[in-house]
């Protein structure tokens, strides 16, 4: 595998960590945005509403459990960075 890695990067150009980075972005793209996320799930909705049978209840969950993933990450970012903002002021007190 290392061998196909090193050929594929020297035929683009690219050190072979690069090639990895490029191979992986390819095949993980980057998680919608949250405006994304509520456009497609507004979207499922108003098509529901209207009584379209080509919107199942599969697409409406699948689109609602990326939303929880998503708003569980910005918790998670919020928890970290509230924890890494109260460690500074802790080693920093004002006074």
């Amino acid at each position: 595998m290392r061998e196909r890695i090193a050929i594929e990067a020297q035929r683009n150009g690219r050190s072979m960590n690069a090639e990895i980075v490029s191979v992986l972005e390819d095949h993980f793209p980057p998680a919608p945005s949250l405006p994304e996320i509520f456009e497609q799930l507004n979207f499922l909705i108003r098509m529901h509403e209207r009584h379209d049978e080509t919107i199942t209840r599969r697409e409406i969950m699948s689109a609602l459990n990326v939303l929880k993933i998503k708003l569980d990450e910005l918790q998670k970012g919020q928890i970290s960075a509230a924890s890494e903002k109260t460690k500074g002021s802790a080693r920093h007190p004002r006074g």
